[in-house]
């Protein structure tokens, strides 16, 4: 799954400097502050539920300001910062080898920032989902894959079994020699 956080950080600016993070004054400095340390974790070496609990306050602190009001009236710097969180709680999520469930969970993750969040980064959201949809494919086709062999195997031992019960194969193995 290392090729997983391959692509994604592929789609992603090559640094931290090149990571815009510009919001006009409706955004609280501390929310400002908390996206920079998030974009620092993002290229940096931190811990995955440190980056994954610093996305989730950056969530659901936008959340809330997302759902206070009428949804035209809620300012569209809330939306792009929603978005962030999206961004960089799926990142957090598909970082280090991440199961089938966390790859979904970071779907969900994209799915909710494309739905209540402002376009961010070249829809980048919209580039992940197709990543992460990808790998699960794949996860679907090797499983499905496994299953057959798994399947094959456990159909040609049975037919060993019956065959080594039957009484010819006994006789022939009795008069030859392998």
């Amino acid at each position: 799954m290392a090729f997983l956080w391959s692509k994604i950080s592929a789609t992603l600016p090559p640094n931290e400097e090149q990571f815009p993070l510009q919001f006009s004054e409706k955004v609280a400095l501390s929310v400002v502050e908390m996206l920079k340390r998030a974009r620092l974790q993002l290229y940096g070496e931190t811990t995955r539920a440190s980056r994954i609990l610093n996305a989730q306050i950056i969530l659901d602190y936008s959340w809330e300001r997302l759902n206070t009001g009428t949804w035209r009236h809620v300012d569209k710097e809330w939306r792009r910062v929603y978005s962030y969180g999206c961004l960089f709680k799926a990142a957090a999520l598909c970082r280090e080898n991440p199961s089938e469930e966390e790859i979904r969970q970071a779907i969900r993750t994209c799915d909710m920032g494309l739905l209540m969040g402002a376009a961010i980064m070249e829809n980048i959201l919209q580039v992940i989902v197709c990543i992460l949809q990808s790998e699960i494919r794949k996860l679907a086709e090797e499983d499905n894959h496994e299953n057959i062999k798994a399947k094959v195997g456990h159909f040609f031992h049975i037919c060993v079994c019956v065959l080594a019960r039957s009484s010819s194969f006994m006789w022939f193995s009795q008069n030859n020699s392998f």
